[in-house]
């Protein structure tokens, strides 16, 4: 879930809470971070702000997160966004790359140095998911840099990627239960994501009832980020 991506225009008597798990304060991580350490972690904050029902967008590995909360908690969830969702097959996402990128310790240290190094490095680094690097606003690069050079950044994100991703497949795999889902749902993507593909999300929307599908064009695996008018307006109207 993205913590700090605002839909801008809302409906009526709709209150809106961010409650982004990368919020927490780092002290209070656990060490290994996976899938259900997640899901608690949203259902932590459902009880810590009294809701009893909530509509929750997920992008990535937070829409992993929302789904898996949203199948086991259907009676607490109204309505569900999975924008570009992991944990909808049992492959990689990224395949081989993001594998080695999770498990090998020099890797993904100094994937952190080189995106974190100057904001060309940040853009080049973000340009590898997204379909056009140049189109990203610059104050929004600058404040990704400026996160990366925090004490402990990209920690619990690397950890996560090494208790998920296994040489034969993933740890989290929804693709068996998401016809059990009971909760009106929509699944956006990118339709250039090259992280995870739009077929993904095109075979899930055929399994959970009722589910609708919106794929944005010239867009990768952050719509919120690349085409955020037309992704706020379909959010929006669904929500």
């Amino acid at each position: 879930m993205e913590a700090h991506h605002r839909v801008r225009r809302r409906r009526p008597r709709t209150t809106r809470f961010r409650a982004g798990l990368a919020g927490l304060r780092q002290e209070r991580r656990p060490r290994r971070v996976d899938d259900r350490v997640l899901r608690r972690g949203a259902d932590g904050r459902s009880d810590a702000l009294d809701l009893d029902r909530s509509a929750l967008v997920g992008i990535s590995m937070g829409a992993s997160v929302s789904l898996g909360y949203a199948l086991d908690n259907s009676d607490r969830v109204s309505r569900l966004v999975l924008v570009d969702s992991y944990g909808l097959r049992d492959e990689v996402p990224g395949g081989t790359g993001s594998y080695l990128l999770a498990n090998i310790p020099f890797a993904n240290l100094f994937g952190r140095q080189f995106a974190g190094a100057t904001v060309a490095g940040t853009r080049v680094a973000v340009g590898e998911f997204v379909h056009d690097p140049a189109s990203l606003d610059d104050e929004f690069v600058a404040e990704v840099n400026e996160r990366l050079r925090q004490p402990g950044a990209g920690k619990a994100f690397f950890s996560f990627m090494r208790e998920e991703f296994q040489a034969d497949g993933v740890r989290t795999d929804y693709s068996d239960r998401l016809d059990d889902l009971g909760v009106p749902t929509l699944l956006v993507h990118g339709a250039e994501d090259p992280l995870v593909p739009v077929e993904w999300s095109a075979t899930a929307a055929q399994s959970i009832p009722g589910a609708r599908l919106m794929v944005i064009k010239r867009c990768g695996h952050w719509p919120s980020r690349e085409r955020p008018d037309v992704f706020n307006d379909v959010l929006a109207t669904f929500l």
